[in-house]
């Protein structure tokens, strides 16, 4: 019998749109499935863009066994993230790191434009050529990392890979290059053509150079 999976308590959050990875349509027909059920049998998952922990949450919760490390930048959305691996019991499987992943590491600009309800706005970037930058969205500073350098010093084999950093997810996998091609992990990537100059071609190229093909 399939194991049921245990549903998160989530405080302040919203659902995110769909994820395009590996496998196939039929396989993955709703979006928080692919790291559900492929995190199963895993043992380490790395959420970028971690938001409000959703799906290191879900993940965890799923299998007893999986690790995670979930990065957020943004610094209200990181203390909230904190605060519902906290309620759900899962401080001890689920690391989490004020940090933006791309493909430098030292001081980024990230654009968060206003929010639009109670919630924190959750659409912020580090893409300099967004409708964010266009929309005159706010600039702050973030500390950022190349996954391959935090890696050398959180050494980690890596299972499940989930990226959600609106437009960013090429910069981002250019900066984890190296630990894709040792580890070849499940990757769950967001890639949506709105970018207006290259529709994320850019992503799909990234993926591309790593031998992963996106449905």
């Amino acid at each position: 019998m399939e194991k049921p999976c245990a549903w998160p308590r989530i405080a302040g959050s919203r659902w995110p749109r769909s994820f395009i990875g590996k496998g196939s349509p039929e396989s993955n027909p709703r979006p928080h499935e692919p790291c559900a059920s492929s995190s199963s049998g895993q043992k380490f998952f790395v959420d970028v863009g971690a938001n409000y922990g959703l799906y290191s949450i879900l993940g965890a919760l799923w299998n007893p066994n999986l690790r995670v490390v979930a990065f957020e930048p943004l610094t209200p959305i990181y203390e909230c993230l904190r605060k519902n691996i906290a309620i759900n019991h899962l401080e001890d499987r689920i690391t989490c790191e004020n940090l933006a992943l791309s493909n430098r590491s030292g001081s980024a600009t990230f654009y968060l434009p206003p929010s639009e309800g109670k919630d924190l706005e959750s659409t912020g970037t580090l893409a300099q050529n967004s409708w964010q930058v266009r929309q005159h969205a706010q600039a702050l500073q973030v500390d950022a990392v190349r996954l391959d350098d935090y890696e050398s010093s959180h050494p980690m084999r890596v299972d499940l890979i989930k990226i959600d950093v609106e437009d960013f997810e090429a910069d981002v996998l250019r900066g984890m290059a190296g630990l894709i091609r040792r580890d070849r992990p499940f990757i769950v990537c967001e890639i949506l053509p709105r970018n207006r100059e290259h529709k994320n071609e850019r992503t799909r190229q990234a993926l591309q150079a790593l031998n992963y093909a996106a449905y």
